[in-house]
């Protein structure tokens, strides 16, 4: 719960465009970088947090008012997010389609490090594996053949290197 967070500093840096902040939860400090690609609609986190605590990605309905935070929250049901694709492995990325009023966008969410997702109404539950990771999110309003032409290339380099060692570091004894 929110009372369990203390001592909050957050710094804006304007020349990189990097906000940096801190808190602490249970008395353990979390650290966390946010920017923003500026050719992008993708906001990048690098997370510093000893207790791994997991992630929740919440995708709000808008309100349609004016001067609000545009967020209806009790409006699930008007709107649907599913999994598309679900990673192999913590580089390659998460991708939830995201439909309402008739609408559709995708997010792309690339983690660094991922013990468990967990995809379900509107919301992307991440547990990491790891006290130090990073969250890349993409808001795109399509997935194209390009995106996923570069998700097999991914997979063949991968797979590649991957035997390649095997054959230069052991291999088998007939």
């Amino acid at each position: 719960s929110l009372d369990m967070i203390t001592d909050i500093s957050q710094t804006l840096d304007l020349w990189d465009g990097i906000i940096y902040s801190s808190f602490k939860c249970k008395g353990k400090r979390i650290k966390v970088q946010t920017s923003c690609d500026a050719s992008k609609d993708k906001v990048v986190f690098c997370i510093d947090d000893p207790m791994m605590h997991d992630v929740q990605i919440r995708f709000p309905y808008p309100t349609g008012k004016h001067s609000d935070d545009a967020c209806d929250w009790s409006n699930d049901k008007k709107h649907t997010a599913k999994l598309l694709i679900r990673p192999g492995k913590p580089s390659y990325p998460l991708v939830i389609c995201n439909t309402m009023d008739g609408q559709t966008f995708y997010a792309k969410l690339q983690f660094s490090s991922m013990k468990h997702i967990n995809v379900d109404s509107n919301r992307v539950v991440i547990i990491p594996d790891n006290r130090k990771w990073t969250l890349q999110v993409e808001f795109t309003k399509s997935i194209d053949d390009e995106f996923v032409k570069k998700e097999a290339e991914a997979s063949v380099d991968s797979t590649k290197a991957y035997w390649n060692r095997y054959w230069q570091t052991g291999g088998a004894v007939d």
